[in-house]
């Protein structure tokens, strides 16, 4: 379980990420591109090649809003060809970088962080 320091050191700097990655997603007609604020996180630490990271599941408020049960603060969310409704991002809490902000479908590129 990542400490909390660790989850605030990240999201101290998340939104400016996920705000990046957000301004190269590919929108369909009539779709709004969401802000960084609209999203619910879920957080898992592991250890990865001997450092430590914490994975952060991205949940568009929205689809939070329609899941019945379980909370999505009970059990980890997942989501498939969500596009923009859902991300992942692993950050390395030792070196105090993001990886790359994966959505689930139409998005232009990967996203180099710090």
């Amino acid at each position: 379980m990542p400490a909390r320091g660790e989850i605030d050191r990240l999201e101290r700097h998340l939104a400016s990420v996920l705000e990046m990655a957000l301004s190269r997603v590919i929108l369909e007609s009539g779709e709004t591109r969401p802000a960084a604020t609209d999203y619910y996180r879920q957080y898992g630490g592991f250890h990865r090649g001997g450092r430590r990271v914490v994975y952060v599941n991205g949940l568009h408020q929205k689809i939070v809003q329609i899941r019945e049960s379980p909370s999505w603060t009970e059990e980890p969310f997942g989501l498939c060809d969500g596009g923009f409704m859902g991300f992942g991002v692993v950050y390395d809490v030792d070196a105090d970088k993001f990886e790359s902000v994966e959505f689930d479908g139409r998005y232009s590129g990967r996203v180099k962080t710090k």
